[in-house]
Order: C-alpha cells, then sequence, then structure tokens
C-alpha cells in the first residue's frame, strides 16, 4: 500500500468507526439484566465477551473494507521496471562505499550487475570503486570501455566515464 493508500485506510477508519463507539456500552447494558433473568454466567458473556468480540469484527470489516475502497479510489499500484528496481539498490553501493566497505558496495554491484549488465551507473560506479579503492586500473578501464560501448547510458553518465578514463590513462602515462 502506498503512503496515499495508508492515508485513506486511517481516515476511513477513523470516520466510519467514529459511528459506532456506543455499540459495546449499549451490549453491556443488555448484559446486566441478562444475567440476572438467566444466571451470572450468560450475563459475564454478554457483558464482557460479546462486546470484544463485537469490537474484533468490527475492526475487521473496517480494515477490509477501507482497504478495498483505497485500493479502488487509488487505483492499481506502479509496476516498475527491473531497471528502476536495480537502480533504487545504486543508493545502497554508495553508502557501503562512503562507510569504508568497498568488497561489499563491490558485492552488491556484482550482483545487481549480473541481473542487468548494461546498467550505465552501476557499471560506472564499479569502475570508479576497482579504480580508486582497489588500483586496479586495467579492470577499471575495461568497464569503463563496456560502458561507452552501450547506447543506453545517458550522457551525464557517459561524460563521468570519459572523465574517469582520462584519469585512469594519464594514471598509466606517469
Amino acid at each position: 500500500m502506498n503512503r496515499e493508500q495508508e492515508f485513506f485506510v486511517l481516515y476511513f477508519r477513523i470516520v466510519i468507526g467514529g459511528c459506532f463507539p456506543f455499540a459495546p456500552p449499549g451490549v453491556i447494558w443488555i448484559g446486566l439484566p441478562v444475567g440476572l433473568i438467566f444466571g451470572w454466567h450468560y450475563g459475564f458473556i454478554i457483558t464482557f465477551v460479546l462486546p470484544a468480540l463485537i469490537t474484533v469484527m468490527l475492526m475487521l470489516f473496517l480494515n477490509v473494507t477501507a482497504g478495498m475502497v483505497a485500493k479502488f479510489y487509488t487505483g492499481p499500484k506502479a509496476k516498475r521496471s527491473p531497471r528502476e528496481l536495480l537502480e533504487l539498490e545504486l543508493p545502497k553501493v554508495r553508502h557501503l562505499r562512503n562507510q569504508q566497505k568497498p568488497d561489499e558496495a563491490l558485492k552488491l554491484l556484482n550482483t545487481l550487475l549480473s541481473q542487468d549488465e548494461k546498467c550505465a551507473e552501476a557499471l560506472f560506479l564499479k569502475a570508479r570503486i576497482l579504480h580508486e579503492d582497489y588500483e586496479d586500473l586495467i579492470q577499471a578501464r575495461k568497464i569503463l570501455k563496456k560502458l561507452l560501448a552501450g547506447t543506453d547510458a545517458d550522457p551525464k553518465c557517459r561524460k563521468w566515464a570519459e572523465d574517469l578514463i582520462e584519469e585512469i590513462n594519464s594514471a598509466f602515462l606517469s
């Protein structure tokens, strides 16, 4: 459920649930005469057990109904492509690298690239980790060439890759 649906469910529970605040006390008042007429155990059941059951059934009903109304009101959940799902994992890689954990970042990148080996930003991050953290210039250069050979890289990522290749080439010359 997205944020809008959750808000709608909460709103629905408050508005509709607010219409029934007197149902359990009404049942409790019925339990007193029933207990006097038929015996204390029937009165106990009507006074204490029945209100709890009514409350639980009411909350279940409201939860199911609110969920259905929220889905109808907000529409179906948006489907994400595999590439979008992969790009949602890239901030984790950056975070691991910033935390000085390049091994874990590289392991996560390899997992992500096994799902989509043409993701330009993931390739760039892998090349950058290999270059800056492991000083593996040859492997980083191969990955950047693979990135530049691909056609689906956005211009910003291409520019980053070209700049990093120039940096690697100048490191080879010195």
